[in-house]
């Protein structure tokens, strides 16, 4: 025991000397096997039972078995872990790239954040990273080839079996196939712009929304067949539209009076 006259008093123990004795630790509790030692120069250690379990330095804290847990004493990063669950693997745990921010890093890279923000609590999967790789989506399931990546800024893939099949934007939603169907987020109001079709290479062909309860049928931009809404119908009306060429209009289709076609048949007719 050094007492010294005004500061630096200490006590002591086993003072000058370093052992690596779990069995009979420094400092002891109980009966004697589980304490405190210091294994070697400035490298502390813990025994239970008369076993070494944990050590730390200066640099970390970690348990005594070969590749267990470990926390280091770093300044934490998006890319630089301080908690670890190995280790032999100290590029590879729990980081911290801002205030209310947890960064998951593998192998030194960032593979998710979680971030806690009134409001806006997000996990957000391969912070800052764009990819082309639908055999390794960022968000996958199952074996790893089906899942969710971003392809480029804004960009939503979606990837089973290790290919890429459909693509989400802020504006539409694609099949990755060019020939593969579309659906268009805008506001359903024209009989001559489809909203979704078969061939997103041929966007101006598909299915259209003219007013409520009416379905258009569109080809080239132009309104070939629209279907109405029968209790929408009046007398002589059907809910059949049919485009004429000689007057380059969609016109209704209405029905004439019983026999007008012969006996037994209406006309069905539109105007001249």
């Amino acid at each position: 025991m050094d007492h010294g006259g005004g500061t630096g008093e200490q006590f002591i123990v086993s003072p000058g000397a370093v052992q690596d004795a779990p069995g009979v630790p420094s400092l002891g509790f109980g009966d004697g096997d589980t304490g405190f030692y210091e294994g070697v120069d400035d490298l502390f250690r813990v025994a239970i039972g008369g076993v070494a379990q944990w050590a730390w330095s200066g640099a970390t804290f970690i348990g005594n078995t070969g590749g267990s847990a470990a926390i280091r004493n770093v300044v934490a990063s998006a890319t630089v872990p301080s908690v670890h669950p190995a280790s032999n693997d100290l590029d590879t745990g729990l980081g911290h790239s801002a205030a209310d921010q947890l960064s998951i890093v593998a192998g030194g890279v960032e593979i998710a954040r979680a971030v806690e923000s009134p409001g806006a609590n997000q996990l957000i999967i391969a912070p800052g990273v764009t990819q082309n790789a639908p055999t390794t989506p960022s968000l996958a399931f199952g074996d790893g080839n089906t899942g969710f990546f971003e392809s480029a800024d804004n960009t939503l893939v979606i990837a089973t079996g290790n290919a890429a099949r459909w693509q989400i934007a802020a504006n539409n939603f694609l099949a990755i196939n060019a020939a593969g169907p579309f659906m268009f987020n805008t506001a359903g109001t024209s009989g001559t712009t489809p909203i979704m079709g078969p061939n997103r290479g041929d966007n101006n062909t598909g299915i259209g929304h003219v007013a409520d309860d009416n379905l258009s049928l569109i080809a080239g931009g132009l309104e070939g067949v629209r279907i109405e809404d029968p209790a929408d119908l009046a007398a002589t009306e059907t809910s059949l539209w049919l485009f004429d060429d000689d007057n380059a209009a969609i016109q209704q289709v209405t029905v004439g009076i019983a026999d007008s076609g012969g006996a037994g048949f209406k006309v069905l007719r539109i105007v001249n």
